[in-house]
């Protein structure tokens, strides 16, 4: 998948393109968003997989759920419910289908809840962003 950082700060745009580089993206640098744009005008149009599990991520809920589960592994729903992340039993429904159909979750034979792999590679292009100061990420389409 071909990512484009756009950011002035050229050693954060460096490492974070490291990171991206090392689960196998290609990236391509921008030092400012007249730059980016320029750059996109000439790629193809964003791709909706990595970007929508990326917003999906945005959302606080689903964003905690996702922590819980990469951190506990496969998790049963009434677990998941006991750990109070919402006040109902629907919302808790509703996120964790958001997040399954978003390519985040998958439910397991056993009835858990495990994160995928594309979840594992999104939750950690997130938890990179989180522990900088996140620059500006477009994901293109490769």
């Amino acid at each position: 998948m071909k990512i484009l950082i756009a950011d002035d700060d050229s050693v954060l745009r460096a490492e974070l393109a490291g990171l991206l580089r090392e689960d196998g993206h290609d990236v391509v640098g921008a030092l400012d968003g007249a730059e980016a744009l320029r750059l996109v005008e000439r790629e193809s149009a964003p791709s909706e997989g990595l970007q929508a599990m990326l917003e999906s991520l945005a959302n606080p809920i689903r964003r905690a759920l996702v922590g819980y589960i990469v951190a506990s592994g496969p998790v049963a729903y009434s677990a998941i419910l006991r750990k109070n992340f919402v006040d109902s039993s629907s919302k808790l429904s509703f996120h964790l289908q958001k997040l399954q159909s978003d390519g985040l979750l998958a439910k397991g034979d056993a009835g858990r809840y495990g994160v995928t792999e594309a979840g594992q590679r999104a939750w950690q292009v997130v938890r990179a962003l989180a522990e900088r100061t996140s620059p500006s990420l477009l994901i293109l389409k490769s």
